[in-house]
């Protein structure tokens, strides 16, 4: 078992009687443990700090005894997914390329990379120098806007797909395509405060509007799932309390705390 967070830990869990030889490596044939290493007095689960290594996928397993002798593999369980930092190609999404991979219609790997061959493809073409040239401001607001739209009308159909266990439901939530990984980008990229409290008014709205009965379908108690989107609301009430409402326009904020307690209903 593998548990992820601030001290990455790998967990065996082993019980007497065991063989008189064994040993388990990871992939690259590094040993983990071994008899040698290891007796009952020790304690199961065995903990070994993995913070240094990368995410084991799996464990191989030799033992030895008197009358047999073997080798098999270990897959490693995530207690929490939700808790694995995101791969690689996703921890540097930019606001707009998450928006394109949330409104696709395609499952989700395969918008990602498409984005991706998108963003390399745009590094090699010559780019605008003057930025009246690059950009009209009121006109990229506006299609950013319908895009954000769009993309957490999207991110509600997924949240109400049908969730057999909790950590899927919160992988929905705190994944690397998740809400609370959109609220990161948005207030992270937004060109002014207002446009960050609009943006975190309307995610609002949409985990409030989420029909927790539809997700529940698939054996995840209504209750579990609720307090996942109420708590990721909480989160998202945070962020906006640490905006500087003298920065952002009166009617501009009244909406946003006014979508807040809607979202909360």
């Amino acid at each position: 078992m593998y548990r992820a967070g601030e001290h990455p830990t790998l967990c065996l869990y082993l019980k007497s009687p065991l063989p008189e030889t064994w040993v388990v490596k990871t992939e690259s044939g590094e040993t983990v443990a071994s008899n040698k290493s290891w007796t009952a007095a020790a304690g199961s689960p065995l903990e070994l700090d993995w913070s240094k290594q990368p995410v084991p996928f799996m464990l191989e397993v030799h033992w030895e005894s008197k009358t047999t002798e073997g080798v098999a593999s270990w897959p490693v369980n995530v207690e929490n997914p939700s808790t694995l930092l995101p791969p690689e190609a996703l921890r540097d999404l930019r606001l707009e390329e998450f928006l394109e991979v949330l409104s696709s219609t395609r499952p989700l790997h395969k918008a990602v990379a498409a984005v991706i061959r998108k963003r390399m493809n745009t590094c090699q073409k010559k780019v605008e120098l003057d930025p009246l040239k690059r950009v009209n401001t009121e006109e990229f607001l506006l299609r950013r806007t319908q895009r954000f739209a769009l993309a957490l009308e999207r991110m509600r159909e997924r949240l109400e797909r049908p969730v057999l266990t909790q950590d899927a439901f919160q992988w929905r939530i705190h994944g690397p395509l998740g809400a609370k990984a959109l609220a990161e980008a948005c207030l992270r990229e937004a060109k002014q405060p207002a446009e960050a409290a609009f943006f975190l008014a309307e995610l609002s709205l949409m985990l409030g509007r989420v029909d927790s009965t539809k997700p529940a379908m698939g054996g995840l108690s209504e209750i579990k799932i609720q307090t996942a989107l109420d708590q990721c609301i909480d989160d998202l009430k945070t962020h906006m309390e640490e905006l500087q409402s003298s920065e952002v326009p009166e009617d501009i904020w009244n909406y946003a705390l006014e979508a807040l307690m809607e979202a909360v209903k």
